[in-house]
């Protein structure tokens, strides 16, 4: 079972949703990583956005979806999916970003937005505002 979390923000770095799923039967981190670009790119259709840059901390996706190469691993519908929903925006960019810038943009919603973080071990788990839930229900 995988939990994977996205916020949208805009140019000014507003939080425009945000969202998490939980899904059975991943495998591996890879697989988590990729569906969490997945469900973000989703949400952006959904909400009719139409320029994205998707940040992850996994430069193993990030290399992934940047190349044109078909995905030999065992992820590669994966990757092909996101490329997909990718396409159909119009403009759409994949960044790494490493934990520090991370951890940076967490304490920001912590402080700002007064996020409750819970931390259990080296995880950190978030309670959405309800309000930040709703955008993803539909």
């Amino acid at each position: 079972m995988s939990c994977s979390g996205f916020i949208v923000r805009d140019d000014r770095g507003l939080i425009l949703a945000a969202g998490h799923r939980t899904t059975l039967h991943i495998t591996s981190t890879f697989m988590a990583e990729a569906l969490a670009v997945i469900h973000g790119l989703q949400l952006i259709l959904d909400l009719g956005i139409r320029s994205v840059v998707v940040e992850s901390n996994s430069r193993t996706i990030i290399s992934k979806l940047n190349t044109e190469e078909i995905d030999p691993s065992v992820i590669r519908s994966m990757i092909g999916d996101a490329k997909f929903l990718a396409n159909h925006l119009e403009s759409c960019s994949f960044t790494f970003i490493n934990d520090k810038e991370i951890k940076h943009h967490m304490q920001w919603l912590q402080r700002d937005l007064e996020v409750p973080m819970t931390a259990f071990g080296k995880k950190t788990h978030r309670r959405w505002p309800l309000e930040l839930q709703m955008l993803i229900v539909a």
